[in-house]
């Protein structure tokens, strides 16, 4: 297997299980693209360890961050916003709500908003599972 066909089968699994484990989270700080990001970049540098070629992670890294787009449109529930793809529960728009969550530590809460972060979690797990690099099916 090449350097890209590694990444990607790897690196699709466990965005999937990192939204899975965001699903049920009712706790915590990190947002959705935070965590995604962070284990992409996580993957990305130990797959460049010993490697003479950065070209297969660099292009699945793009083609995985631009179906996260696609995936919130995807959404029933989107906000019509990319950057804040969860829908305002109370404030004025969804990046006032993000902001709101982000200052009172409350992404997960037990609350409508928190709900909804959990929804999309669960939908972007499956729409990854059935749309990012179907070739590769860690299940």
């Amino acid at each position: 297997m090449n350097n890209e066909e590694e990444f990607k089968a790897a690196l699709k699994g466990l965005l999937i299980q990192e939204l899975k484990n965001l699903s049920i989270r009712f706790k915590g700080q990190s947002a959705i693209c935070e965590v995604l990001d962070n284990a992409t970049t996580g993957l990305y540098h130990n797959m460049l360890e010993g490697s003479n070629s950065n070209i297969g992670p660099r292009k699945g890294v793009a083609e995985a961050y631009l179906l996260r787009k696609e995936g919130f449109k995807a959404w029933p529930s989107f906000s019509g916003d990319t950057v804040y793809p969860v829908p305002s529960t109370h404030c004025k728009d969804p990046e006032a709500q993000f902001d709101n969550c982000n200052y009172n530590n409350s992404y997960w809460a037990r609350t409508k908003y928190g709900d909804l972060r959990r929804e999309l979690a669960a939908f972007l797990a499956e729409y990854f599972k059935e749309n990012l690099w179907p070739e590769y099916d860690n299940e």
